[in-house]
């Protein structure tokens, strides 16, 4: 058995009592959806304590767009509005993958502090 099938046999039949993963269509579920359940999100942040997945992060971290020069001559607006677009597409992408193992936590309304405004005499 290879290291990348031994972590996820670990990851889902350790000591640990066994989570039963529920399919979803992949086109349906979305970021909220997986960090709203807190199974989903125990599994990712059992997969992130890995060496192997965070060194893959970290290889995936190296190799983001944003190293890849454009020419200083002959790039159009075009050119480098595209490759802005890809870097920032690339860092959504890899802050997404960080937060599926973060729980979704609802905010608390702020206290109301204001007070009504009182007319400035001139």
């Amino acid at each position: 058995m290879n290291l990348s099938a031994k972590l996820f046999s670990n990851l889902f039949h350790g000591e640990q009592s066994p989570i039963k993963v529920q399919l979803v269509s992949s086109s349906t579920l979305t970021l909220d959806q997986w960090r709203k359940d807190t199974r989903l999100v125990a599994s990712a942040k059992e997969l992130a304590r890995h060496e192997v997945f965070r060194m893959m992060a970290a290889v995936l971290e190296n190799s983001h767009v944003r190293f890849v020069a454009l020419p200083t001559v002959g790039a159009s607006q075009d050119d480098r509005a595209a490759q802005q677009a890809r870097s920032e597409g690339y860092q959504i992408c890899l802050n997404n993958l960080e937060a599926m193992s973060k729980d979704w936590k609802t905010g608390q309304m702020p206290p109301e502090t204001f007070r009504p405004v009182q007319p400035q005499p001139k």
